[in-house]
């Protein structure tokens, strides 16, 4: 049987997705430790990093002139290009001894995919982000399933804390955390009737809560208001208009109702009130900020070598920095941080093609005021791809386009 273009093109997408939610607990029960428990140099990549490579490697011999027009036709993801290029270039010459893998893991990867995917056909893009949505929907119900269960199915070997975290498919909480929201903003601006959209939000949001993550669940909770309470109440969009208000503000009073019930009087919110009144990770996450030395400016320009940051962590007593702001200032330098930002929020703004350009940048701004909270983009994760594939495949446009 020989399979169409097409076909072999959907084999592709969906294997790449797949590869996007096998987290670490997968990947130590298939015997591939990642990250600090890796047991050499290969698997301190995460598996899709191989499959963007070989995809690389066909798209420059089978079809360089796609990769040519790429580029032509985003001037965004050449900038984004030619900044980690001179990022990688300064931490070879620096000699830092940090790590490279989470730099390509999560900020290459996703480049180079939506390079050779960039010629794929719509109806494949569309596959995959349905695959997608798939996908989060049952990392959500195995999380809520753990929860309610006392037990992980993919247990990592450290969840960082004493009360029970679901880990699902992704592993850590947090970079779970982040998933789940980067969905949530879709599911927002995307046209998709109330009743089927508030449903999907409240598993994803049911799920935060079994993640244990406040602040992506504090900025879910922020976006709703922002692109959903607010536009039904005075936007003038025909989607909106078209949209009982008393039902609409109605269904969203009952699931935060129901959340807050969930939270406040049932086993899914034990990490949630646990941490509000005994644990310190909020502290934590300003001692972050405190490694930063702000009365010596010159000393954050540029990177500091993995040993010194592992020394100024030990002195401030912060085992994990979970704060990816003030790691990527300690790695890269305040220079190259700001203009990896800029670069970065560039790159993915414009590969938004289903709102208009302030709706854009609002959502990026709660993305990333949600990463703030962790370490995620620090280390080796690959929601950046999914998010830009989110909002870069789907092809029908959303509700904020005017």
């Amino acid at each position: 049987m020989i399979l169409t273009i097409e076909a072999k093109q959907r084999i592709v997408v969906r294997v790449t997705l797949c590869l996007c939610f096998l987290g670490k607990g997968i990947l130590e029960l298939l015997n591939y430790p990642m990250g600090e428990f890796a047991v050499s140099s290969y698997t301190k990549f995460h598996p899709l990093t191989y499959l963007s490579a070989c995809l690389l490697v066909g798209q420059i011999f089978m079809n360089w002139s796609g990769i040519v027009v790429f580029f032509r036709q985003s001037k965004a993801a050449l900038y984004y290009l030619y900044t980690l290029t001179l990022l990688f270039i300064y931490l070879i010459l620096a000699d830092t001894g940090a790590s490279l893998s989470p730099l390509i893991d999560t900020l290459v990867v996703p480049l180079v995919l939506l390079i050779c995917f960039n010629s794929y056909g719509n109806n494949v893009k569309k596959d995959a982000v349905h695959l997608a949505c798939v996908l989060i929907m049952i990392n959500s119900f195995l999380a809520i399933y753990e929860r309610i269960m006392g037990v992980n199915v993919f247990p990592i070997q450290n969840t960082y804390g004493f009360v029970f975290r679901s880990t699902a498919l992704l592993g850590h909480p947090l970079n779970n955390a982040l998933y789940s929201l980067a969905f949530i903003l879709y599911y927002l601006v995307i046209n998709m009737s109330p009743g089927k959209k508030m449903i999907r939000i409240g598993i994803l949001l049911i799920a935060l809560v079994c993640f244990g993550a406040r602040g992506c669940l504090y900025t879910a909770a922020i976006s709703i208001l922002m692109l959903y309470v607010l536009p039904v109440s005075v936007s003038y969009n025909d989607y909106f208009k078209r949209i009982n208000k008393l039902y609409a503000i109605s269904l969203v009073i009952v699931c935060f109702s129901v959340f807050v019930y969930m939270v406040l009087y049932t086993s899914f919110g034990e990490r949630l009130m646990e941490a509000s009144f005994f644990d310190d990770s909020a502290d934590v996450r300003l001692q972050a900020i405190s490694l930063l030395d702000f009365n010596s400016i010159s000393e954050m320009l540029w990177a500091k070598s993995q040993d010194v940051v592992d020394m100024i962590s030990y002195g401030a007593g912060v085992d994990i920095i979970e704060n990816f702001f003030v790691v990527w200032i300690l790695k890269f330098g305040l220079i190259f941080t700001v203009i990896l930002l800029f670069a970065l929020f560039y790159f993915l703004r414009n590969k938004n093609s289903i709102v208009n350009v302030w709706i854009k940048g609002l959502l990026l701004i709660l993305f990333f005021v949600a990463s703030a909270t962790n370490n995620s983009l620090a280390t080796n994760t690959q929601v950046l791809f999914v998010l830009v594939a989110l909002f870069s495949f789907e092809k029908d446009k959303g509700l904020f386009v005017y």
